[in-house]
């Protein structure tokens, strides 16, 4: 939804509460990405739960390493739990990393086989 400045951050366009990446290419367990200007590893996982201007770099030490896609359905299965004592509806959004670059899978598919 890009990251220009706060007002194309989600909680500025309608979100109560996310997150996500704000870059691309982010690593599946670290959350980071090379930034090719600085050549480090860059934290990119953001969150917000507080409406606008609560974007804040997401510091959840449960966040890391987590495999992302495991991480943002969990994340996602409690947020719908604790929505489901209220009685207002809810729009959910949910666009997982799995199909982007760098393709990255759990440790149960490294066998070794080609």
């Amino acid at each position: 939804m890009g990251y220009f400045d706060r007002s194309h951050l989600p909680e500025a366009r309608g979100f109560d509460s996310w997150l996500g990446y704000l870059g691309g290419a982010e690593d599946y367990y670290h959350h980071n990405y090379t930034s090719r200007a600085c050549g480090f590893p860059v934290v990119d996982l953001w969150q917000a739960d507080a409406g606008p201007d609560s974007g804040a770099f997401a510091e959840d030490g449960s966040y890391f390493p987590q495999f992302s896609p495991y991480m943002f359905t969990d994340h996602l299965v409690r947020k719908i739990q604790t929505h489901a004592a209220t009685v207002a509806p809810l729009f959910v959004y949910a666009a997982l990393q799995s199909v982007h670059s760098p393709k990255q899978v759990t440790e149960n598919y490294w066998s070794g086989a080609a």
